[in-house]
């Protein structure tokens, strides 16, 4: 996870039906008839919002950094619920309908971060995680129950485009596998809890992420024994060595800043592995 920024909310978000903006005519449905549920949000889902939110997280998941672009569809993810909110033993209803199309509840989503479902590892045992209808917080008697009223509220999630992740997280190699803990381990601290239940919650370490993940960590670990390796090599290369020696040292710089960087995903476990390596060679992550 790492940190996003957004772009301009798109106009379409208004939602204008029957010369009403939508969210006017949800606060008559949930405030003005007391209804819980049945109200039909349209607004979050147009295209031109999916297209915002896209570019926003350039085709990847605001959670996990996966590219969902090439193998599922992009799912609108709602950091506050907008229909119900899930919590141990119940459930809490109407949820945060205010926010249903307010642009800085909006986040891009694959549908393993977004939607509750099983993982299953190679040893058998399984996974349940997805963040569905939950939204924990650390008081739950702080909740939000009227439209503004989620002001006081310390959410235990993780918003990647209100705060930067990369204090709460970090990544480790166990038995080839790239795992993310919380990178603040006492369970009295704040951070510690909102790491541990954005993971768990999120599912950052369900199994076809941890192998992706890994696959990418294996890929950078080689890449950076080769930069090394052309970097010694310049030092004692004959000067027709030099062209090609120096053409492959900057086509593996270039792949190793583009995985800092995020452009190809998982630059929350890649930059801490690649910068060290980058300042001990002179080198700069960016251009």
């Amino acid at each position: 996870m790492k940190r996003l920024v957004r772009g301009a909310r798109p106009p379409e978000l208004d939602g204008i039906k029957g010369g009403r903006p939508e969210r006017d005519r949800a606060r008559t449905h949930f405030v003005d008839e007391a209804k819980v549920d049945g109200f039909d949000f349209e607004a979050y889902s147009h295209r031109n919002v999916r297209q915002a939110l896209a570019a926003m997280g350039a085709g990847k998941c605001a959670y996990c950094e996966a590219y969902y672009d090439a193998t599922q569809p992009q799912d609108v993810e709602h950091y506050r619920p907008k229909g119900r909110i899930d919590i141990d033993g119940g459930k809490i209803q109407p949820a945060y309908w205010w926010l249903a199309a307010d642009w800085d509840n909006l986040l891009p989503s694959c549908i393993h971060c977004n939607r509750l479902q099983n993982h299953v590892f190679p040893d058998g045992s399984e996974l349940k995680s997805g963040k569905g209808e939950r939204f924990p917080l650390d008081d739950e008697t702080a909740r939000g129950r009227a439209e503004g009223g989620e002001g006081g509220e310390v959410p235990l999630l993780i918003d990647p485009c209100r705060e930067d992740p990369v204090p709460y997280l970090r990544f480790v190699e166990e038995d080839e596998r790239s795992i993310v803990k919380p990178a603040v381990e006492d369970p009295r601290q704040l951070a510690a809890r909102r790491a541990r239940a954005s993971i768990d919650i999120y599912g950052l370490n369900r199994p076809g992420l941890v192998n992706a993940r890994s696959a990418d960590l294996k890929r950078i670990k080689t890449s950076l024994l080769n930069v090394r390796f052309f970097a010694h090599a310049l030092e004692s290369a004959a000067p027709d060595e030099i062209a090609t020696i120096e053409e492959r040292f900057f086509d593996e710089v270039a792949f190793l800043r583009r995985h800092a960087s995020g452009e190809t995903g998982f630059s929350a476990m890649a930059r801490p592995v690649i910068e060290p390596v980058f300042v001990s060679l002179g080198l700069t992550l960016t251009l």
